[in-house]
């Protein structure tokens, strides 16, 4: 990591003053990456000798350009916590009949297993804990050949009931069928829930929103606007991260709350915003809490490139720059920005 980082600190020294640039831009991904690896070191209150080269190094890198530019924008679109419980929205959506599993994929366990993992669980239920034997057994299961475990189909399909593996979840996450489902999540990372059938939007809204994971989950339109609203899921929804919640569970992971033993780390959605400018001015009495799409136009601003009146957030970056007379884009002609 120092090395990675003594690299970006050597092109810098020598690219910022030799080329002609009016934005320098450094996409920086330490110590994200660190810290999804080291998410303990949130609890540390002392750093060791790697954590304080890297965070020196940084500091160096920040150095650099305060010392070379008019403005300086240091943002992070996300901050990072622990958590211990993640959900399963499709886990929900199988509940309600939405979701259908992909049985065709021979590497996500037998059909017997899905049969039972259609069940469902109750809060108490997906707390435990995972046997260490059990855990081992479903992972040998996984990795039989599909010819073998259809011979020994009622063997296999009494282990499963008798030691309740829709408990205790033991094999990969089941992948969804995305023609035959009416309702998915299609990645961990994307909180939003496609809906084939519309009439379908407030009734499953309603549902998920009982799961304590679920902070809020509101049709796309009352977020979004814009000409490409269509190509987003039909609900957007959001975690419950100061309970404990940071993550979805991607496929069909077999409980609609998963709460592990163990703490993980994981993104948290209040980000980092530092900006350095002699034209901007916040009282230092107030703390400044800003939405991510104040973010553009503030830039914007400073950069002194014209905004579009159809953006979010222009009036507070207004604001903060102090700008009495704003420019504003009109329209285009012949590929040409036309200013108001």
């Amino acid at each position: 990591m120092p090395s990675f980082l003594e690299n970006y600190v050597e092109l810098l020294e020598e690219t910022i003053t030799r080329l002609d640039w009016n934005l320098y831009w450094i996409n920086l991904p330490i110590p994200d990456l660190y810290l999804h690896k080291n998410y303990f070191l949130l609890d540390k209150a002392t750093t060791n000798t790697i954590e304080k080269k890297i965070f020196h190094l940084i500091d160096k890198i920040v150095k650099i350009l305060v010392n070379e530019v008019d403005a300086l924008a240091i943002v992070s679109d996300h901050g990072f916590s622990r958590y211990t419980k993640a959900v399963g929205v499709n886990d929900i959506l199988l509940r309600l009949g939405l979701v259908i599993p992909s049985y065709s994929s021979s590497t996500h366990g037998s059909r017997e297993f899905l049969d039972i993992l259609h069940e469902k669980l109750s809060a108490q239920e997906a707390k435990k804990s995972r046997p260490f034997m059990l855990r081992l057994f479903g992972t040998i299961v996984d990795v039989i050949p599909s010819y073998i475990r259809r011979r020994f189909r009622k063997i296999l399909k009494k282990v499963f009931k008798t030691h309740k593996l829709n408990k205790v979840f033991t094999l990969r996450n089941i992948p969804i069928d995305l023609r035959r489902s009416l309702a998915f999540v299609d990645a961990y990372s994307t909180f939003g829930i496609y809906v084939k059938k519309p009439e379908l939007i407030s009734y499953i809204i309603r549902e998920i929103s009982r799961n304590p994971c679920i902070k809020w989950a509101k049709p796309r339109e009352q977020i979004f606007r814009g000409e490409n609203i269509l190509k987003l899921p039909e609900i957007v929804f959001d975690l419950n991260y100061d309970h404990g919640c940071g993550a979805i569970v991607s496929g069909i992971g077999g409980r609609e709350i998963v709460a592990r033993s163990e703490m993980f780390g994981w993104h948290h959605p209040k980000g980092v915003f530092i900006i350095y400018s002699p034209d901007l001015y916040i009282s230092r009495n107030k703390i400044i809490t800003l939405k991510n799409y104040h973010v553009t136009p503030l830039i914007m601003c400073l950069l002194n490139v014209p905004l579009h009146k159809r953006m979010d957030g222009i009036d507070l970056a207004i604001k903060l720059m102090s700008i009495k007379k704003p420019k504003f884009i009109i329209t285009m002609k012949n590929g040409k920005l036309l200013e108001e």
